[in-house]
């Protein structure tokens, strides 16, 4: 006599391995993932076009790159190229997430049609709307070629975005008098980042065009100054509104800067001990306050191993948002997991070309020296793609070229899909294609 449930549970065992080995090849792990290697098979960058969007796909990709989702918008995007359009641009991105007023995000839709956990994209949370990611990589890349480095130029550039953030009213978000400012406060690093920042910044103040609001700023240490200043306090407190992420952008906004694990200051360099318990305080305080958080560049792994209170993020992008890592290092602290994704991405260089020469003909001859491509990302952009410019040289003159876009579900471009994107753009015969001086 045939025992039937002993039979079943054979079959259910048998299907169910069937479903674990289609799943395994479906899903690929990607910290196998080396730039170059073939994309064919990666259901989560699957990601299909909306044939209601006013984009159109880049002509004659190939199958293992069509997964990134490149294409061309319609109406040609503008490449922040100084650290003025890049501090708006941020600041405008900044205020949009904060009154919930950004572009909606592919990835919603996109996880909604998830079937597995494996295909789900991680996207910004309501209750972490005050905790805000910004990447800048490359920043010395807009201020010329004066040779300042790139530590500097990060510092030079949040002390303009923090005038910029406290500029108020934010048009077309708030309805305060005109001659509103809110106190912006910024942290560094170390005692010898915050001096130098200083320095900075009364140097600032002398310039005759400088913005008012560089008075509204407030410089302190990371893990030195942990007391939030009275005139960003509020008077009552709710558990409640701390819980849920509720923030209040008119009392003030908190800076980070670069928080990192690694002290490159150090003689020798060497880990900086406690730097993510210390922002996590501060994150913690600035919720108790209302207060929105709003972190620049995060570098973090850069030494110390986190064996808990981590977060795996190799599992959902090929190239690290922030840093740029190819293949994303992990796991990383969870603290980051409230401030990603960004809500606003620069990069200066994210692949170099080595002066590739380029010819077009139109109205006579013009001779493109291309040294590298940049890239932005913004809450802002439609579909929150990812739009990368060549930057090259024309009479003397930087000019940067919008060459294509690609899916925000993908993740960051990678470099080989960087350098793919600007070779099919380069070898284009199509006029739409053809270098666009900004």
């Amino acid at each position: 006599m045939i025992d039937f449930s002993k039979f079943l549970q054979q079959k259910l065992l048998f299907l169910l391995s069937l479903f674990t080995i289609s799943q395994s090849f479906v899903y690929p792990s990607q910290s196998s993932f080396s730039p170059g290697s073939s994309l064919v098979g990666t259901r989560f960058l699957d990601y299909p076009f909306n044939p209601r969007a006013s984009v159109k796909p880049l002509a004659s990709r190939s199958s293992s790159n069509a997964n990134w989702g490149i294409f061309q918008h319609d109406q040609k995007p503008i490449f922040p190229k100084d650290f003025k359009a890049v501090t708006v641009a941020a600041s405008e991105a900044v205020a949009a997430t904060l009154y919930g007023k950004e572009r909606l995000d592919p990835k919603t839709s996109h996880n909604a049609r998830s079937r597995t956990v494996y295909s789900t994209l991680p996207i910004r949370r309501e209750a972490d709307r005050g905790r805000i990611g910004i990447e800048i990589d490359g920043a010395s890349h807009l201020f010329g070629s004066g040779g300042i480095t790139d530590s500097r130029a990060v510092r030079l550039l949040s002390l303009y975005f923090g005038a910029e953030l406290a500029k108020g009213p934010w048009k077309g978000y708030e309805e305060l008098p005109k001659n509103f400012t809110r106190p912006v406060l910024i942290y560094f690093n170390t005692i010898k980042q915050s001096l130098i920042a200083c320095e900075e910044l009364a140097s600032l103040k002398k310039i005759p065009d400088a913005p008012t609001t560089c008075n509204d700023i407030i410089i302190k240490t990371l893990g030195q100054d942990t007391e939030i200043p009275k005139i960003m306090k509020k008077k009552t407190k709710s558990v409640k509104s701390a819980t849920e992420g509720l923030v209040n952008p008119k009392q003030g906004i908190v800076v980070v800067v670069q928080p990192t694990d690694f002290n490159e200051e150090f003689r020798p360099p060497g880990p900086a001990v406690n730097s993510v318990s210390h922002l996590q305080q501060l994150v913690a305080q600035a919720a108790i306050e209302n207060l929105p958080v709003v972190i620049i560049s995060p570098r973090f792994l850069c030494q110390q191993p986190f064996e808990s209170n981590s977060w795996d993020q190799s599992g959902f992008q090929r190239s690290s948002v922030y840093g740029g890592d190819e293949p994303p290092r992990g796991p990383a602290p969870w603290i980051l997991r409230d401030f990603f994704p960004p809500v606003f991405v620069w990069i200066g260089c994210a692949v170099s070309l080595s002066h590739f020469e380029n010819t077009q003909v139109e109205n006579g001859s013009k001779s493109f020296s291309f040294s590298r491509v940049s890239m932005v990302q913004s809450v802002l952009n439609k579909e929150h793609s990812w739009d990368l410019f060549g930057v090259g040289q024309h009479d003397q003159k930087l000019v940067h070229h919008y060459l294509a876009s690609t899916s925000t579900s993908a993740g960051r471009p990678t470099m080989a899909i960087i350098k793919y994107i600007f070779d099919e753009w380069n070898d284009s015969g199509n006029e739409e294609l053809l270098p666009r001086t900004i």
